[in-house]
């Protein structure tokens, strides 16, 4: 029994500590969702239930935690945290009434400048974030202008050309173009999935959280790449 006892109670702590982390994370969530709630309340009318504010904060809280175990440094694992933040409130802004205000998408995309910039360490890497950033907007932007041109209707909305841009700050090119194409092909099926399963579909949909949810999933890919050779 006792050569089990250390090894059960190492167990023990860390499943209490995961407990605890994702309790706080939990309690950072609705701090960092209020902004979002307090605009929908002002602009809209109404914000969030409680309850939906809850699974959101659920959600950050295991995401959180996700971001946090792989990283090789605190920077790393707190730079995390803070795109996550700015990602839930553009995901609870978009789902709740389909709007993705410039206010948050610029602060946002400033945001994921600072910190790459920060990073970077020649010129060229500066060119190279200003070319991440500029990119996503000019192809989303053509498609926008594309669809106005041609049936005088945008398929994308403004503040998807801004989220894009925001994405591609933090991300940087690679990862920001792979994001795109899962968050596209997340949305193509929901609506799909919908027309199937014969749900009532309206015109469109928000995109802003497939794309957020495309960008943290690439992101998680290349933290945990080193414990998973087959992800490479």
């Amino acid at each position: 029994m006792r050569g089990w006892a250390p090894p059960v109670l190492e167990g023990m702590l860390l499943l209490m500590g995961g407990v605890v982390l994702i309790s706080v994370l939990i309690g950072l969530a609705g701090l960092v969702i209020r902004p979002a709630c307090r605009f929908l309340q002002q602009h809209a009318g109404q914000a969030p239930t409680p309850s939906v504010q809850l699974g959101w904060g659920w959600l950050y809280g295991v995401l959180g935690v996700l971001l946090l175990l792989p990283s090789v440094s605190l920077y790393s694992g707190l730079t995390g945290l803070v795109m996550l933040g700015f990602f839930l409130q553009l995901s609870v802004l978009d789902s709740e009434q389909g709007w993705l205000p410039r206010e948050f998408t610029v602060r946002c995309g400033l945001a994921g400048l600072l910190v790459s910039l920060g990073n970077a360490g020649t010129p060229k890497d500066v060119l190279w974030v200003l070319l991440s950033v500029g990119s996503p907007v000019l192809l989303f932007g053509g498609v926008r202008w594309g669809a106005m041109r041609r049936t005088g209707v945008a398929s994308l909305g403004l503040g998807d050309v801004y989220l894009v841009g925001a994405l591609g700050a933090w991300l940087g090119l690679p990862l920001v173009m792979d994001a795109l194409l899962l968050g596209v092909y997340g949305f193509i099926f929901s609506l799909l999935w919908q027309r199937v399963q014969r749900f009532p579909m309206s015109e469109g949909g928000p995109l802003g959280p497939w794309l957020c949810g495309g960008a943290l999933v690439v992101t998680l890919v290349e933290r945990y790449a080193p414990l998973l050779p087959w992800a490479v």
